[in-house]
């Protein structure tokens, strides 16, 4: 009867999604806002608009047709209001253009989803930027999900992650070396690549003449939102490829020039360093701190920070005290550097701090173990050590502690050279000299789903306060990559997808179900 409700339960909340809660608001589609694009508009007088990759809180994006070169690329188009202030769109668009010429043969360069057009629109609503990218695959957060529900996750396996965070790092360096900071590293900005095969693949499957992209409305009627389609399924041939992942850094709407900034308060709260709470001078080492949030995420499939919680009537609430308490606890001994809190806007410390460097209203917390507690719990043993240590080499509550990437690249976990898993029959071989493990893909998801299932509740108050909810600041904007989705989403998507397709049109063989789309309403 239990597992009745349970299934029931299940059903009830796949049929309760709705995949416009997805996208963006038809609200706002009004002066100022977003552009209507449609499917076979050309703009710019070379951009031919294919299908719709995506949306976010200030933008949309398209997969678009150049017709000088019948190259694929995706087209973000910015809200009319994204721009207000002039100096916000030099921002962005001069550090674009910046990134992409300003040291093209330095290792990291490949690493960044580089400006390739840029223009504005006149529409409707307004004048829209309109930014001009190589198309990409999933996001990593994407990724996680896709390898989730192939059954190889969420802990990747220590190659794919080695790989992805070395690739990160270099694109860091590309940008700091060259004056930019990011300042929203997370999951959600982070894309996977298309090989030069699978570009080939898309141009040849994945637009042919007889696909009915929309339901096109008839002239002068209310534009409707279209349904998002990314392109996650195209991004791999196998699951050989899906390991051996080459990601792009995307997503610079929010950067800024090391000696100028485009706003103080920065980064996602789940994301945020401690000196931008404290509303102190911060650099390039806000992108550092990152990191550890970031790939903790595909490491162990945890938050390291929680950002809400329970307030006086059970509803979670956002609290900025809460989130110090957890960095101090974690990665401070206990309290706040009394040098880092000096550097800090006074009133601010004054109200949040006590006189021992330690948060006010949890003065009687304990610290916690990053390395014994439920952050590293699902980490596979056979790299966790070297992985632990690189988190707390990492995770420096002051800045100026904060190691530098190549000291980074050069600890252990990353320096160490990791073979990648077979595809084949599962077969373990240990290389006793160099202590680490090779193994098939399904192998080494033993091992991970092995530490998932042995991990307990963590006993103490960070522990116990998982299970109050879990709110990350995850933006949903995005520069061609898929949008995030949870696994129930994403099986919904699929399933909507295909009860919607068209009898009459007939999809190549395994594509079907990520083509078709519901005529939005």
């Amino acid at each position: 009867m239990e597992d009745e409700l349970v299934i029931e339960d299940e059903e009830e909340a796949e049929q309760e999604y709705d995949w416009r809660d997805d996208e963006e608001p038809i609200a706002k589609y009004r002066p100022g806002g977003f552009h209507p694009v449609c499917p076979g508009q050309l703009y710019n007088d070379r951009y031919l608009a294919r299908r719709k990759l995506g949306s976010g809180a200030y933008s949309t994006v398209w997969l678009v047709q150049d017709m000088q070169n019948h190259e694929f690329r995706a087209m973000k188009v910015l809200t009319a209001d994204s721009y207000a202030e002039d100096d916000q769109h030099i921002f962005e668009v001069e550090i674009l253009k910046h990134l992409r010429t300003a040291d093209p043969k330095h290792k990291g360069y490949s690493y960044i989803n580089h400006l390739l057009d840029e223009f504005e629109h006149e529409g409707p609503n307004g004048k829209h930027v309109c930014l001009i990218f190589e198309p990409m695959g999933m996001s990593l957060q994407g990724y996680a999900d896709c390898l989730a529900r192939e059954g190889l996750g969420p802990v990747l396996p220590a190659y794919a992650i080695a790989s992805i965070t070395k690739q990160l790092l270099w694109a860091l360096s590309y940008a700091h070396e060259n004056g930019v900071i990011h300042t929203d590293i997370k999951l959600d900005n982070i894309f996977v690549r298309f090989s030069t095969d699978m570009k080939e693949e898309i141009d040849k499957d994945f637009l042919p003449s007889t696909y009915p992209l929309v339901d096109f409305v008839k002239p002068y009627e209310p534009y409707r939102v279209l349904r998002s389609m990314p392109m996650y399924l195209y991004w791999a041939n196998n699951l050989d490829e899906m390991l051996d992942v080459q990601i792009c850094l995307g997503d610079w709407g929010v950067a800024s020039w090391k000696h100028k900034h485009l706003c103080e308060r920065v980064q996602p709260e789940a994301m945020r360093a401690p000196e931008v709470f404290l509303r102190s001078d911060w650099d390039e080492s806000v992108d550092i701190w990152s990191l550890g949030p970031t790939i903790l995420r595909l490491l162990n499939d945890e938050p390291m920070f929680i950002t809400e919680v329970a307030g006086h009537e059970g509803d979670p609430s956002y609290s900025e005290p809460f989130i110090l308490m957890q960095m101090q606890l974690l990665f401070g001994g206990g309290h706040f550097p009394a040098s880092m809190l000096d550097r800090g806007n006074p009133e601010y410390v004054e109200m949040v701090f006590n006189e021992k460097g330690r948060v006010k209203f949890y003065d009687d917390e304990e610290p916690a173990s990053f390395r014994e507690g439920r952050w590293t719990q699902n980490i596979p043993k056979s790299f966790r050590e070297d992985v632990t240590s690189w988190f707390e080499f990492l995770m420096k509550l002051d800045p100026r502690e904060r190691p530098s990437i190549r000291e980074l690249l050069d600890h252990p976990w990353l320096s160490t050279e990791r073979v990648k898993p077979s595809m084949e029959a599962a077969t373990d071989s240990a290389d006793e000299e160099g202590g680490k493990v090779s193994v098939s893909v399904k192998a080494a998801m033993g091992e991970e789903q092995e530490a998932k299932n042995a991990s307990n509740a963590n006993e103490g108050h960070l522990g116990a306060v998982k299970k109050e909810g879990e709110v990350m600041d995850e933006d949903t904007a995005s520069s061609g990559g898929q949008m995030p989705e949870n696994a129930t989403q994403g099986r919904q998507r699929d399933k909507e997808a295909q009860a919607s397709s068209r009898p009459e049109v007939a999809a190549p063989s395994g594509l079907e179900e990520a083509d078709q789309v519901t005529k939005a309403e």
